[in-house]
């Protein structure tokens, strides 16, 4: 397997979206200050949606054909935007909560 690939996977699947969320959500909290408050949305406008697969789900069966060792960097990549989306959304809905 080439080093190359691990790079350009965990790039691809894991470095690029934790860049964008921690640079989107920010942007996708603000309220203009000249927006009355009563016609603020309960439902969030936007949604950042993260596109894994079931090999990148950490803790799947090992005996299950899909962890037969086969797209070891694809699967270790896809395992890491998994915790990146579930721990970015906890935040996330924390903070939106605080603010109720």
């Amino acid at each position: 397997m080439p080093y190359e690939d691990i790079i350009s996977s965990h790039s691809v699947n894991t470095a690029v979206p934790l860049i964008l969320v921690r640079e989107l959500l920010p942007l996708m909290g603000q309220i203009a200050a000249s927006v009355d408050a009563s016609s603020i949305p309960s439902k969030p406008l936007a949604c950042i949606i993260n596109v894994s697969s079931h090999e990148g789900i950490y803790g799947s069966s090992a005996n299950s054909g899909e962890k037969g060792g086969h797209h070891v960097c694809t699967k270790a990549s896809k395992t890491g935007l998994h915790i990146i989306t579930e721990t970015e959304a906890a935040a996330c809905w924390k903070s939106r909560h605080e603010h109720d």
